[in-house]
C-alpha cells in the first residue's frame, strides 16, 4: 500500500491488490474515480488496531515503516526564487 494523503479521519491510499465491489465493512470505500492518487479511503482508527485484520498495522513491536523523500525536488534557498513586486 501507499499512503498518499490523510485528511480529517481518513487515510487516503493506493493499495494494488484488487478488489472486486464495495467491502463488507461500510466505512472502508474503494473508488475508482482517482487512479494516479488513491483507490480506498479507511478511517484512520483501522490502522491503530493491533489486532491481525484488514488495514491494521498489527502489533506494535512488529511494525515497520519505509518513509521515501525525494531530495531532487526539495524546496531550499538555493533552489526557490522569490519575486517582489
Amino acid at each position: 500500500m501507499l499512503l498518499t494523503r490523510v485528511e480529517g479521519g481518513d487515510v487516503y491510499l493506493f493499495d494494488p491488490y484488487y478488489h472486486e465491489g464495495p467491502f463488507d465493512n461500510a466505512e472502508l470505500c474503494v473508488t475508482d474515480e482517482h487512479p494516479c492518487s488513491y483507490n480506498r479511503i479507511v478511517p484512520v482508527h483501522y490502522f491503530e488496531r493491533e489486532e491481525i485484520s484488514v488495514y491494521s498495522l498489527g502489533p506494535f513491536d512488529t511494525r515497520e515503516a519505509i518513509l521515501l523523500f525525494n531530495t531532487d525536488t526539495e524546496l531550499t534557498e538555493d533552489k526557490t526564487v522569490e519575486y517582489f513586486i
